[in-house]
């Protein structure tokens, strides 16, 4: 999985953007404090600027997009598939996951067992992996009939982990018929833990 293709969730910049903002404009106020009184004017705004930005790390950082973002993800054909198109009139379980993520791997039976007793169609979505190893995966699961998606796509570019902002792999999310999302947690899941969200009521 390649780091660097992770991006950086909108409301951490900012908050990054913030924090930097609040520490020049207290260095400023501590070094300009009695001998350059007439820079310091825009300390204020600077400050509260840079708070305000600060807020936005705790504001943002558990906030979810309320319906699937627009994300074009790749099968693996290499054909374009819009991510607002997933539910298709039904409701999907999306999860997200990555070769490398020993926890991804232990909830492929929690999804086989969802398969198996319930009515629920389930998409996997690799995050970052080249197409190669995405491939290999999918096939060894193929070869021990332990493959329980219904439709595997790449994220090369990890964009869905960012429109959650969550570095943490698995992440699952439920989206109903309309494309709103129901739930969604970071980390593993099991099969009781599943069929939990889907005898929830819709919102």
């Amino acid at each position: 999985m390649d780091a660097n293709a992770l991006l950086t969730p909108l409301p951490r910049l900012y908050a990054v953007a913030g924090g930097l903002a609040l520490l020049a404009g207290v260095l400023g106020h501590a070094l300009c404090r009695h001998r350059c009184r007439a820079a310091i004017a825009p300390l204020p705004t600077l400050t509260a600027l840079g708070l305000g930005f600060a807020a936005l790390l705790f504001l943002g950082t558990d906030a979810a997009p309320g319906r699937l973002p627009a994300i074009t993800l790749e099968k693996l054909d290499g054909s374009a598939v819009a991510l607002a198109t997933l539910p298709d009139g039904a409701p999907v379980i999306i999860h997200l996951w990555a070769a490398e993520c020993p926890p991804c791997r232990r909830m492929t039976a929690a999804f086989t067992a969802l398969q198996r007793d319930n009515n629920v169609r389930i998409v996997s979505v690799n995050q970052g992996d080249d197409l190669l190893v995405t491939i290999r995966h999918v096939d060894t699961l193929a070869a021990r009939r332990a493959l329980p998606f219904n439709r595997v796509l790449r994220d090369p570019q990890q964009r869905l982990m960012a429109a959650f902002n969550t570095r943490q792999l698995p992440f699952t999310l439920l989206v109903d018929a309309h494309g709103r999302v129901q739930q969604h947690r970071a980390g593993p899941l099991g099969q009781a833990a599943l069929e939990g969200w889907l005898n929830v009521p819709s919102r």
